[in-house]
């Protein structure tokens, strides 16, 4: 076992035309078949500041080729813990495009990164001044990781079509439980196709999910393009899922907003996989200037067979020409569905066009779904408000496969 613990890194302003296909500046490397402990309680590292911006800024003006800032790359074949750092106070300045930045790396090895502080308390602590994408932690190692208990917070990304994601995993089985995302903004430009996520499991062959206990809120997204989304949680796999517990948005007004094109969606499943959604809370989500290709997806199902139950979806407000699906289950196969018990209400849609409706169930497959003891509305008047020529449904079920239905609340809907 080696250990690295209790350094500071900070103060650094480098400036390179490299060409090289790696990052000209990494902190922390850890290589080799051996294990390592990569800070522990009291002992954690310092990468840049938690607490002053622009403590490590790179200048790249290479014309192509070279990355971002890497603060730890464990690219070993160990069993390695990266718990209690501090990587944040970085500035990315770029001349080219998609000089990527990660905070964590791992590409090797089986690694859990636990309590770290990606970021600080400073209003853009990382600042990504430049066209680049930015990765909070990212695996690429088929032995997947785990992620608990850190914190992502005051990062700026203005890099108008390069994507953002705060855990990104692309291969093997991911854990990530506990992590909070905080005071974060990306700016995007007309004809960006790609997205901003906070958590991302997108493995290229099989692996299982469990994203659970997660704090998502204060987020600004603004986009020029139609192509552009935000998903708080993405899921993307043919083995199963489960998301639970998660809090996606703030108590505040407007928590998560979206000014300009770009559809939002709270949890986001696509592929075979079947996926247990229960017990999160969607909200204070604020849509403007919406397109006709926009849309809003709280719980959004085009996978396989799908459990919600129990989930909270409340505060959206949006104006454009898109559908709002509260709940979606329209599998690209037939896949059955347990829509049981949640609650969807304070939803306000305005300035919309014929194709703007709202959905609190929305179901196409084949297959037999349950849906029961659901509140779409509450007892308020208008608590569904759809003003324009959108249509609004409480349930809507459409494919071959049976639907049952019971005790459902749906009530004070205004068009």
């Amino acid at each position: 076992m080696r250990t690295v613990s209790g350094n500071t890194i900070a103060n650094i302003a480098y400036t390179t035309t490299s060409i090289n296909a790696n990052s000209p500046l990494v902190a922390i490397t850890l290589d080799g078949p051996v294990n390592y402990t990569v800070g522990s309680v009291g002992q954690g590292n310092i990468i840049g500041s938690g607490t002053t911006p622009g403590s490590i800024t790179l200048t790249n003006n290479a014309a192509s080729g070279s990355l971002g800032i890497r603060g730890i790359s464990c690219i070993g074949g160990g069993t390695s813990s990266v718990a209690y750092n501090t990587i944040g106070g970085l500035t990315l300045n770029v001349t080219r495009t998609a000089a990527t930045t990660q905070l964590v790396n791992v590409s090797g090895g089986i690694v859990t990164i636990d309590n770290n502080a990606l970021g600080g308390t400073a209003a853009g602590n990382i600042l990504i001044s430049s066209d680049s994408p930015f990765y909070g932690i990212q695996n690429t190692s088929p032995n997947g990781m785990t992620c608990i208990n850190n914190t992502f917070l005051n990062i700026v990304h203005n890099a108008s079509a390069q994507p953002f994601g705060g855990i990104y995993n692309v291969e093997g089985n991911l854990t990530a439980t506990g992590n909070t995302f905080r005071n974060i903004s990306s700016t995007s430009s007309a004809g960006a196709s790609l997205a901003i996520f906070m958590i991302n499991h997108q493995p290229s062959t099989t692996g299982t999910a469990d994203v659970s206990s997660n704090t998502i809120e204060n987020i600004t997204l603004t986009s020029a393009s139609t192509a552009f989304s935000f998903y708080a949680i993405s899921i993307n796999t043919t083995s199963t899922a489960t998301c639970s517990n998660n809090t996606v948005g703030g108590s505040g007004a407007d928590n998560i907003s979206i000014a300009g094109t770009a559809s939002s969606y709270g949890i986001y499943h696509s592929l075979a996989g079947a996926i247990t959604c229960s017990t999160n809370v969607i909200q204070q989500f604020n849509m403007s200037n919406g397109a006709t290709t926009t849309q809003f997806g709280g719980i959004y199902n085009t996978g396989g067979a799908l459990t919600a139950n129990g989930n909270t979806i409340r505060n959206i407000t949006g104006a454009g020409n898109g559908n709002y699906n509260l709940i979606y289950h329209v599998p690209s196969a037939a896949a059955t569905g347990d829509i049981s018990s949640n609650t969807l209400r304070d939803i306000t849609l305005t300035n919309t066009g014929a194709n703007a409706n709202v959905f609190g169930i929305r179901i196409n497959t084949g297959s037999t779904v349950t849906c029961g003891d659901n509140m779409i509305g509450t007892a308020t008047v208008g608590n569904i408000s759809v003003a324009g020529n959108g249509k609004s449904n409480g349930i809507f079920k459409s494919g071959t496969g049976n639907i049952t239905c019971t005790n459902n609340t749906i009530q004070q809907f205004s068009l």
